[in-house]
């Protein structure tokens, strides 16, 4: 009973009275049904393992039934994401008091709650099935780079989670108390990984695909991925995990990794870095990649790709948009999934599905509060029309100090979209990915393993 007291105290601090209450009483109902599940029926998947697995991930689903969507009270969202300009107003104030209110999980509240797995899982709200074949059969791959804003960071972890997948967690070298939380965090996991390698991540130096690369080698070993997805702790999806597994699988092998091609560019080469060898053609491009593993494969283990590295590492920043878009842009280099189209494209014949990410060098681009770092707008609550009206699988960036709200509301819109994915009440178009250039002009290799 002390047990019990302490852990409903912790769920009334973290998700409040109304949610705890609801979920005391689904428990209760769980608990009358229990007799009904003590069997696994022939439809759940033989590859999950022990029966107690097999019982768990029954109950998720029994439990994505019975508890309601993640709703942020405070505001309507869904009013929001239908550009209400009066609520998107009202969201704006919402979000001015709470920066005083201090409303952030920090540290120590992290692992003080992940002293008992069972209980972050719960209250925390993880899930712990699949929900669907196709899930269960097209794992991802992801790596994190942290360096700071320990909520945030697990707030996207918790968006992406699924069993099936696997997840390399990069903390800065600078950021030890993150990196302690990180630690207790995938001890409560066997598919998150925190490599003891660490880094000193500084923007626009090599450290930054370093450390990508660090996280590729370590979830390579695990063969049953499919694409991999690079992310930093300032960005949230804009797609449920069942919408992500469709668009890779419409991608068919083909890497999504931006290229920016001016003509002026070769002499740019040659005047501001170290020129290159004359047996490929420099591009670039975009960090952020959704890449199939045969790509993979062949950054980690191939030797053109050690030797495009080893100049990579001569070039005084930028290292991380000049390597993977080099690699995918030179299609006489044979790596697999590589485009083989017209370098000299724009947004809208090749975009970069991957990411929404709002520049002010764009002459169309939208910044709800008009506020950028690194020329990158900080998205908030009034970009979220556009942002969940987008092609884009992530959006990037966030911080919670700005608006605490449109990450709430994404969360809220995720939580119902990847519910109604499992009723079957909602399905992504995937024709438009289908028919992306990429998908058409590709080097196309067998995926290994």
């Amino acid at each position: 009973m002390k047990r019990f007291n302490r852990s409903y105290l912790k769920c009334l601090h973290w998700r409040g009275p109304q949610r705890c209450t609801l979920l005391l009483l689904s428990g209760c109902f769980i608990l009358i049904l229990l007799s009904f599940f003590l069997l696994p029926s022939p439809d759940v998947y033989s590859e999950f393992g022990p029966r107690s697995q097999l019982v768990s991930n029954k109950f998720e689903s029994l439990l994505f039934e019975l508890i309601p969507p993640r709703l942020e009270s405070r505001v309507d969202c869904s009013a929001i994401i239908n550009g209400n300009m009066q609520e998107i107003d009202k969201a704006k104030q919402v979000s001015m008091h709470l920066k005083n209110t201090h409303e952030e999980l920090t540290t120590e509240s992290y692992l003080e709650l992940t002293s008992n797995c069972l209980e972050f899982l719960e209250i925390r709200g993880y899930l712990k099935s699949s929900l669907s074949r196709d899930e269960f059969e097209f794992s991802i791959a992801y790596s994190i780079l942290i360096t700071e804003d320990v909520e945030m960071a697990e707030r996207l972890l918790r968006a992406i989670y699924r069993p099936q997948n696997y997840y390399c967690i990069h903390v800065d070298s600078k950021s030890d108390a993150i990196y302690k939380v990180f630690l207790a965090i995938a001890s409560c996991f066997n598919n998150v990984f925190i490599p003891e390698r660490r880094l000193k991540m500084i923007w626009g130096t090599f450290s930054i695909l370093e450390a990508e690369l660090i996280c590729m080698e370590t979830l390579w070993p695990f063969a049953r991925w499919k694409y991999f997805i690079n992310l930093t702790g300032k960005e949230f999806p804009l797609k449920t995990n069942l919408d992500i597994v469709k668009v890779l699988q419409s991608l068919n092998g083909a890497n999504d990794i931006h290229a920016n091609i001016r003509e002026t560019y070769t002499e740019r080469w040659r005047y501001h870095f170290h020129y290159p060898p004359p047996w490929f053609r420099p591009v670039k491009g975009s960090v952020h990649i959704a890449a199939s593993r045969s790509f993979v494969d062949f950054v980690l283990h191939n030797e053109t790709a050690a030797k495009i590295l080893s100049w990579v590492k001569t070039l005084p920043k930028f290292h991380d948009e000049v390597f993977f878009s080099t690699l995918n842009h030179n299609p006489h280099l044979m790596v697999p999934g590589s485009y083989t189209g017209d370098l000299d494209t724009d947004e809208i014949t090749k975009p970069h599905v991957s990411r929404y990410k709002v520049w002010n060098t764009s002459s169309h681009y939208f910044c709800a509060t008009n506020r950028w770092e690194k020329y990158i707008c900080i998205l908030t609550t009034g970009d979220l029309p556009l942002m969940l009206r987008s092609i884009h699988l992530f959006a990037n960036k966030f911080y919670l100090q700005e608006d605490r709200i449109v990450v709430s509301c994404l969360e809220e819109w995720i939580y119902n979209a990847t519910k109604d994915g499992f009723l079957e009440t909602r399905q992504i178009n995937i024709s438009y990915y289908e028919n992306l250039d990429i998908v058409k002009n590709q080097i196309r290799i067998p995926i290994t393993s």
